[in-house]
This record gives C-alpha cells, structure tokens and sequence, in this order.
C-alpha cells in the first residue's frame, strides 16, 4: 500500500520516472549551468569562436549575443529551479 505522499508524488509526476526520465530531468537542469560556465566572458572571444565556425560579426553584435545567451541560461535555470519547488511543495503538502 502506497503511503500518503507517493499517492501524491503520482498525481504531481504522473507516476514515477524511468531512467532516461531522470536523466532528462536532470540534463535541463545542469545543461545551462554548463554552458554558462562556457559562455566566453568577452565579446571579442566571441566573435572569434563563431569566425572559427564561419560566421562572421562584429564585437558589437558579439557582445549582445553573449548577453542573450548568458540571460536565456539564467531564465532557463530559474524556471527549472521554480519547477522543482513547486513539485517539492506539492509533494510535501
């Protein structure tokens, strides 16, 4: 017999998750975390790394691609981590 909170776990989830559930899981968490911590910290690097695969841009528009991949990386941790609260609550509640 399942226990109060697994009954609940269910309902949030859907049920417990597979192996490559938790994987998946756990890759959109730690992705952005990593590819902000690779996210070259000035726009001239930047600009070099995409002259490296072929695309040519200016210091100027490197820059404003660095700053929106670095914002996209933190909206996207700051949604993962509000998820995982709100499932932890709904959990516990």
């Amino acid at each position: 017999m399942d226990c109060v909170c697994e009954q609940k776990r269910r309902a949030v989830d859907g049920g417990p998750l597979s192996r490559s559930g938790r994987g998946t899981q756990a890759s959109g968490v730690v992705l952005p975390g990593v590819l902000m911590v690779l996210v070259p910290k000035c726009p001239m690097c930047v600009a070099a790394y995409l002259a490296m695969a072929g695309v040519g841009i200016s210091v100027s528009a490197a820059a404003w691609l660095r700053w929106g991949v670095l914002a996209a990386c933190v909206v996207t941790m700051v949604v993962f981590a509000g998820l995982a609260l709100r499932r932890k609550m709904l959990v516990t509640s």
